[in-house]
């Protein structure tokens, strides 16, 4: 975008990035603007230039997350949810944006942990007159798992029904497929809520929970528990690295590709070079990750 704005080959222009700031902040082409901006005052002043923002900023500019209106029709038997159409609109802004990471997440993620024989899932992105959305950690994904849990919630208090059990009754079993194909392999699910379970001393806390609310008319109290399922995949071998063994003493130095937002990417690329090279956990001091950089990888 630098290259473009300033009309030069992009060869001219390097970027280097340690790491990602922001925690939530936005993601992805958010960031453009910045860099844009920047890049016009340094080849105007001839020097350099620092953009520093408050978090409000870029959302007065370019937005949030996207909205979502959720339309649902849900069939229930024997305590088992058998049927789901899920439907829901985005609000993206005057343009779309990164809105367009929401649309493909949503429909095969909104299923969660649950598998129900008969679902659908649709999207549709709409324009408004406000700032557009801008992308922040898990695009459609973290909207997926809420409303999915708020579908469960709400067919539960319909019919009566304890939400615990039918969310029980509908987790994805071993040899199941999620919408997008994914097959289920192991019991991790059941394992990691029957320890959460046990670990919380959830029974008791649940009984003392409705015993308390039994008994006062006015002051509630609440306890959930909320299982989700995040979706991993390989994008792909796009991504470069260079690795430089230095003969005098073995030490190493790497430069890859990738993108530090709090994965610890950094880490596990100095673990993985370790094992390749045959290395133990106690000459991870000779390895070294610098900073990515597109002046030697991207």
């Amino acid at each position: 975008m630098v290259a473009v704005v300033l009309d030069i080959p992009f060869s001219n222009v390097v970027t280097q990035c340690r790491r990602c700031g922001g925690g939530f902040g936005g993601k992805f082409t958010a960031s453009n603007f910045t860099a844009v901006v920047a890049s016009i005052a340094a080849n105007a002043l001839q020097r350099p230039v620092k953009f520093n923002m408050t978090l409000e900023d870029p959302q007065r500019g370019l937005g949030s997350r996207p909205e979502y209106l959720v339309t649902y029709t849900a069939g229930v038997t024997d305590g088992v949810v058998i049927a789901l159409q899920v439907d829901v609109a985005i609000a993206c802004g005057f343009n779309a944006s990164d809105c367009g990471y929401d649309h493909a997440t949503f429909p095969n993620n909104v299923d969660n942990c649950y598998f129900v024989p008969n679902f659908q899932a649709t999207s549709t992105l709409y324009q408004t007159n406000v700032a557009p959305a801008a992308t922040a950690r898990g695009p459609g994904m973290i909207q997926s798992v809420a409303i999915s849990e708020m579908i469960f919630n709400q067919v539960a208090q319909s019919l009566g029904v304890s939400a615990h059990s039918l969310r029980q009754n509908n987790f994805y079993v071993a040899g199941q497929f999620t919408p997008a194909g994914t097959a289920i392999r192991g019991d991790s699910l059941q394992r990691i809520w029957a320890t959460a379970l046990t670990s919380s001393n959830w029974a008791a806390r649940r009984s003392a929970v409705d015993a308390f609310n039994s008994s006062n008319s006015f002051v509630k109290r609440g306890l959930s528990i909320n299982p989700a399922r995040f979706g991993v995949q390989w994008g792909g071998s796009g991504f470069n690295s260079h690795v430089a063994v230095y003969a005098p003493d073995g030490s190493i130095c790497i430069t890859h590709g990738g993108t530090e937002i709090g994965q610890g990417i950094s880490t596990k690329v100095a673990q993985v070079c370790a094992l390749k090279l045959g290395l133990s956990a106690a000459d991870l001091g000779l390895i070294k990750v610098l900073p990515t950089t597109t002046q030697l990888v991207s």
